[in-house]
């Protein structure tokens, strides 16, 4: 999984890149 704003606080919301929830707990 690849997370880009993996230290913004929007991540655990919906993430662009994935298309699917992701959480800041990676």
């Amino acid at each position: 999984m690849v997370s880009g704003e993996v230290g913004s606080p929007k991540v655990s919301t919906m993430s662009p890149y994935t298309r699917q929830p992701c959480v800041r707990s990676v």
